[in-house]
């Protein structure tokens, strides 16, 4: 196996609902921040500028609907891996679930990996399903 500082990323994108353009929208971005979580507050508007800057490629939207499409894209020699944190907590129980059947449905098809920290309560409907006879 390779060593991962010897690996590189040929390819990474990224989706959002919205980039943040306007004051109104990154003010709903810090409101979601914790209080005390004083240095991600002031890390927030370097990041957005680094959004806005540079060459990320990066599709507004609604991710869960234009993941096929953004995984279809990326070479076959590559393992793509959907990441997300504290967004599955801006998201309804349906659209987690879509987003789950989403990633089973591409995984049928490709490797790819799924890293996430908030969608414990619908990942026993995936285990059951790949448990399956």
């Amino acid at each position: 196996m390779e060593e991962p500082s010897k690996r590189s990323f040929s390819v990474w994108s990224g989706s959002e609902c919205d980039r943040y353009e306007n004051e109104a929208e990154r003010q709903w971005l810090q409101a979601l921040i914790w209080p005390e979580h004083s240095e991600r507050r002031e890390r927030l508007p370097a990041a957005i500028e680094i959004v806005r800057k540079e060459k990320i490629y990066h599709q507004e939207g609604d991710g869960v609907e234009f993941l096929p499409q953004l995984i279809s894209a990326t070479p076959a020699d590559s393992l793509p891996c959907v990441f997300h944190t504290h967004v599955a907590n801006q998201m309804t129980a349906e659209q987690q679930k879509q987003l789950l059947d989403q990633v089973d449905e591409i995984g049928k098809q490709r490797d790819l990996c799924h890293i996430h920290n908030n969608m414990g309560s619908h990942l026993h409907d995936l285990l059951s399903r790949w448990q399956s006879p």
